[in-house]
């Protein structure tokens, strides 16, 4: 029986962990103490410094000499049980798979043992549990780790062999040859493939980067695109540009390659860089698709900011490469493949005939429907055993692989390269060698070493669970991966892993307080590195943790906003599919939302001021990459339309603001849905969801330096008002300029004017509270018609010594557009009208006015063309020339969205951000 005392011992090793991790949560979650930004620095010294040296102070502390035998048999008897048993499974049922394999053994048997058994089985049990502890963590270092990245990177090998070699072409492999530059086979980095085949017809198979200095062959593909990075929280996203084109023959331009029966076939002479190769020199350029992670225990390379704030932000791809029949056999794709993170299995689209290409890039954090095979099912790549192949392929016949001892090598080769990589690896191999020099003669550190590492170890302890608490706070839920894959995941890991580790300390004869020990440590919770590990390879990361996106869905016409998950389908044709990290509420969501003076559209996701990152581009789209920094605007610019190629006009005809239409232009269809249900969009942006599906030509890329949170503003209402003033109206170096209106818009053009060096700037409104704010952006004196008992033009008129130079309305009042323009001098007079009136309004003045000189415009969206123009508006911002932080006058975070409503409809906001990662 437990008593008090010991209980309360218990608690005192555990409470301190799970305190540092409560104080990171609420750091981040309540507080806002903590950016993601700054999230990512400390997980980078955990992962760089504070981990490895915690494991270095515990292996160099443990006596290598006096290693309980016993234990360690039966912690590996363990872990061999269930990896036998998932092999078996794995060879002889269809159900299994080498993806199921590693997953589960990942699970089953490698707990937390450094971070979180140390601490527990020491107070339960005693000092000495610490040596068995660490003991098990030297061997999941140096073993079963390295197995376990062996099994990762086995099955990345043979997902290249299978989509590059169909059938039976991989046999003929004989060699493959590594470029140093490449470390692993994750997806990290776009790789690709060079082949050289000799007369008998054996094949000799070179990876390397695709951004290698060596020059690709003179079959390398105009085609093939570069590879792309992302620089979502240190994600890098590759997508697979699918090529579809191949022709049967005809057509200009010849290259040839062997058939199985040895006779020359003529194929387009443009697919070189799709994998056709002459013999003895065939280049095939090959993208990937994947994240590759950054986090605590990673293995990359070089120090990258770490993923936390999205986590992903980031869940992880699969590399995936564009076929290649070097078998001699041409087949034909239908769609491009199509992936989705459901049970952690890839979908891919049934081969039959031609469509056209498209550009994907894969999350584990986005729901997408699988593609039907011909016959009606999911068509899966799931890795599976030898013959299990499910991926459809025409005509190749059973797939087969390189001989063994050429798969062994290449992985051997990518293993070594990836520990080389790795900190932990030279903490745990350094600590071993001090362990065994220390305790064989009697050596100890020098005191000053000692202590330094003892504090960084100390640190290492708490800034682990730290950084375990911050990765959930920034997590939309607590259980992202829901309910029942949680429960399966809990089962796995405290029920099957403790009871294998019961049934092997039983059989090697372990009892009392060490068999205990061996079953509480194997069930505790899940260990760091096989996450890791998953995510990086994009394999079932949702067992451990998934990203769910969530989107701010309105039901129904002026009722709350309510936070749904929702899947976001792939980017289609001239699509990009975006990451929103901050958005702001504007007007016109309310007013739509409200539903006034227009058909009712829902349920609809609103909003249309947002800034933030290229997440997967779809066919077509060359102007834009993963990675790249952008504000999705509510207009566009097709670059082909009369408009567009105008200077004077930014009135697209393809992409014109339509406020009715919920689909995408593409096909009309909506890339939102809830369990099948669409979900329309708004102003083709929809940016209240954390992920959403742009017309390419409705986004801008910025400068990656602007801070999204500030700039998101620019994307809307800012732009129309600064533009309405600096490229419509233009008032010159001390001229008089009145705005009518001081919402965000009208107090914009008041920005537009002070920047303009405006001479005096009148701001015209009914609400005296906004009058003092205005003085903020320039404006000089005010007006409010309803303190005077004449026209305000008049007033004004009398001010100005017969009007004011420039007018800008921003209101929609039919009678204010009416006094802005008779308000300005005759003559040389300039009205430009911004607001959007009632559809009935007719603007009445009499001619004379016209005839006198004055000039009445409208513009749209400021004059700004989007994609071209909107760029030089945030420069305008970095280069100080442009005040933003003045408009932004309320964050709240994307739960509780609602408050931006309520401060807009009291009046209360001029711009209020809504953080999505919070």
């Amino acid at each position: 029986m437990i008593t008090g005392g010991e209980f309360y011992k218990v608690m005192c090793a555990m409470a301190p962990l799970y305190f540092a991790m409560f104080v990171a949560y609420g750091s981040v979650k309540w507080w806002k103490i903590f950016t993601a930004e700054q999230c990512s620095g400390i997980n980078r010294f955990v992962s760089v410094f504070a981990v490895p040296i915690l494991s270095f102070h515990f292996i160099s502390q443990n006596n290598p000499y006096k290693m309980d035998t016993m234990f360690i048999i039966a912690d590996t008897l363990s872990k061999l049980m269930v990896f036998v048993l998932l092999s078996l499974w794995a060879v002889l049922f269809k159900s299994g798979g080498l993806d199921w394999l590693i997953t589960l053994f990942s699970i089953a048997t490698l707990p937390n043992t450094l971070v979180m058994g140390i601490p527990l089985l020491q107070a339960m049990y005693g000092d000495y549990t610490q040596n068995l502890m660490v003991q098990l963590v030297v061997l999941q270092c140096i073993i079963w780790y390295t197995l376990l990245l062996f099994l990762f990177e086995l099955r990345a090998a043979r997902l290249l062999i299978r989509t590059e070699f169909p059938g039976q072409a991989a046999g003929s492999i004989a060699k493959i040859q590594v470029d140093d530059d490449v470390i692993s086979l994750d997806g990290m980095d776009a790789l690709r493939t060079e082949t050289e085949t000799d007369i008998n017809g054996r094949i000799r198979l070179r990876i390397r980067r695709s951004i290698s200095s060596v020059p690709d062959s003179v079959l390398s593909s105009s085609l093939c695109l570069t590879p792309r990075a992302s620089n979502l929280s240190n994600a890098e996203i590759f997508s697979v540009n699918t090529p579809n084109r191949f022709f049967n023959g005809g057509g200009s331009g010849t290259l040839q390659f062997y058939n199985g029966s040895n006779e020359i076939v003529f194929c387009n002479g443009d697919l070189g860089g799709f994998g056709f190769t002459r013999p003895g020199c065939g280049v095939s350029p090959r993208r990937l698709s994947g994240y590759a992670s950054s986090d605590a225990y990673s293995l990359q390379p070089t120090p990258r900011a770490s993923n936390f704030n999205e986590l992903d932000l980031n869940g992880t791809g699969t590399p995936v490469w564009m076929k290649s029949p070097v078998a001699g056999r041409i087949f034909r794709h239908t769609s491009s493949p199509k992936m989705m993170w459901e049970s952690g299995q890839r979908h891919v689209a049934k081969d039959t005939m031609n469509v056209p290409e498209k550009e994907i890039s894969f999350r584990d954090a986005l729901k997408m429907a699988p593609p039907s095979t011909a016959a009606g099912g999911d068509a899966s790549m799931e890795e599976g055993a030898a013959g299990k192949d499910t991926a459809p392929v025409a005509a190749i016949g059973r797939q087969e692989m390189p001989s063994a001892a050429v798969m062994v090598r290449l992985i051997l080769t990518v293993v070594g390269r990836k520990l080389s990589r790795n900190p932990n690896t030279y903490s745990s191999v350094l600590g071993l060698i001090w362990s065994l020099i220390s305790f064989r003669w009697h050596i100890a550190l020098p005191s000053i070493v000692a202590l330094s590492i003892k504090i960084i170890s100390d640190a290492g302890l708490g800034m682990a669970m730290f950084s375990l608490g911050l990765f959930m706070a920034l997590q939309p839920k607590m259980i992202a991966c829901g309910a029942k894959k949680a429960t399966m995941g809990m089962l796995i890991r405290f029920i099957s892993g403790p009871l294998f580790m019961a049934a092997a300390s039983i059989l090697v004869g372990l009892k009392g307080s060490r068999l205990h020990a061996a079953i509480v440590q194997a069930a505790l919770p899940q260990g760091i590195v096989p996450f890791v590990f998953a995510r990086e390879y994009g394999l079932h990361p949702d067992l451990l943790s998934t990203l769910v996106i969530f989107a701010a869905v309105a039901w129904e016409a002026g009722k709350p906003l309510v936070m749904e998950e929702v899947e976001v389908a792939p980017p289609q044709k001239h699509e990009v599919r975006i990451k929103i990290l901050f958005t702001s509420l504007c007007h016109t969501d309310v007013y739509f939302w409200e539903a006034k003076g227009q058909t009712p559209l829902f349920p609809r996701i609103f909003g249309h001021e947002a800034g933030g990152i290229v997440e997967s581009v779809g066919e077509g789209v060359t102007d834009l990459q993963p990675g790249d920094h952008v504000l999705p605007i509510f207009t566009g610019e097709c670059g082909d339309c009369r408009h567009c190629h105008s200077e004077e006009s930014n009135m697209c005809d393809l992409l014109r603001i339509n406020t009715e239409r919920g689909g995408m232009i593409h096909d009309g269809e909506s890339r939102f849905s809830i369990n099948g249900k669409p979900i329309y969009h708004f102003l083709g942006t929809s940016t209240f969801s954390e992920y959403t599906v742009v017309h390419s030509g409705q986004v801008a890329k910025i400068n990656p330096e602007a801070p999204l949170d500030k700039v998101c503003i620019v994307s809307c209402g800012l732009s129309t008002g600064l533009g309405a003033t600096l490229n419509v109206a233009k008032p010159k170096k001390g001229q008089s300029v009145a705005i009518f209106g001081l919402g965000a818009v009208g107090l914009a053009a008041a920005e537009g004017a002070r920047i303009a060096g405006a001479g005096r700037v009148i701001g015209v409104d009914l609400n005296p509270k906004r009058f003092e704010e205005a003085k903020k952006f320039g404006v000089t004196e005010f007006v409010n018609p309803r303190e005077h008992d004449k026209p305000v033009q008049q007033v004004i008129a009398e001010m100005t010594d017969g009007g004011v130079d420039r007018s800008v309305e921003c209101t929609g009042s039919i009678q204010a557009m009416i006094q802005a323009f008779e308000c300005v001098h005759d003559g040389w007079g300039v009205a430009v009208l911004v607001g959007v009136p009632s559809k009935d309004d007719a603007f009445k003045t009499h001619p004379m006015n016209l005839l006198n000189e004055r000039t009445l415009k409208g513009t749209f969206f400021g004059n700004y063309k989007p994609k071209t123009d909107i760029p030089g508006v945030v420069e305008k911002y970095m280069n100080k020339e442009l005040e933003l932080e003045k408009f932004i006058t309320h964050t709240v975070p994307f739960s509780e969205i609602n408050k931006a409503f309520d401060y807009m409809l009291k009046g209360e906001s001029i711009r209020c951000i809504i953080t999505m990662g919070a």
